[in-house]
């Protein structure tokens, strides 16, 4: 979900993004480029099928409520793994110079 911005680097989506890229594989009527007012009757529906819609809608909200969470949690775990990477990435280049240091040194102080 995240875009590529013009310089390479990714720049996050927006709270509209992620709602909309998530409700509308859940009720496409409730996504926010959606034409269709949903907070009222439309022309020539009647009452049962208004209330039937706006159930229809609660438990589309209510699924959108876990799919969002799944996303968090699954980027929560993406986060983690990447912070992890970069620590170990970080703490294998500091010892590689620390021993290229240490070789060096071992190596003046033997030939002198």
């Amino acid at each position: 979900m995240p875009t590529q911005t013009s310089a390479g680097s990714q720049q996050l989506p927006t709270g509209e993004v992620i709602y909309n890229a998530i409700m509308s594989q859940i009720e496409p009527d409730l996504a926010t480029n959606s034409e269709i007012r949903t907070d009222a009757r439309e022309k020539g529906e009647s009452a049962a099928k208004f209330k039937a819609r706006m159930e229809r809608y609660r438990k589309a909200f209510s699924l959108y409520e876990k799919c969002f969470d799944a996303y968090v949690e699954h980027l929560r775990g993406e986060s983690k793994n990447t912070r992890s990477a970069a620590r170990i990435a970080t703490e294998q280049r500091l010892h590689d110079e620390e021993t290229a240091e240490a070789d060096k040194l071992l190596s003046e102080m033997t030939r002198a």
